[in-house]
């Protein structure tokens, strides 16, 4: 891995967890990138596509259709928005 790939993996992780705070209302929220989404406290499937949104928005890309399906722990979100990006 490069370092410019570690970056922008780190980049990407700091914003998705900052994401995931905001939308949970819980600044101080211990949030692990294994952690499954619905383990987040009051998570349900709207939740999930606001922070879909919000770090598609945030990154300027979109997720394919076809990555929303997998989407089941922090790390998937991650891993979508890293694939969205153009290399």
């Amino acid at each position: 891995m490069t370092d410019q790939t570690q970056r922008d993996e780190a980049n990407v992780t700091a914003s998705v967890l900052g994401i995931l705070r905001d939308l949970t209302g819980r600044a101080d929220l211990m949030v692990d990138p294994a952690m499954l989404l619905s383990d987040l406290p009051d998570w349900d499937s709207i939740r999930q596509i606001e922070a879909i949104a919000s770090a598609e928005e945030a990154w300027d890309v979109t997720v394919q259709t076809r990555d929303l399906d997998r989407i089941f722990t922090v790390a998937d979100i991650i891993a979508a928005i890293l694939r969205a990006r153009p290399a």
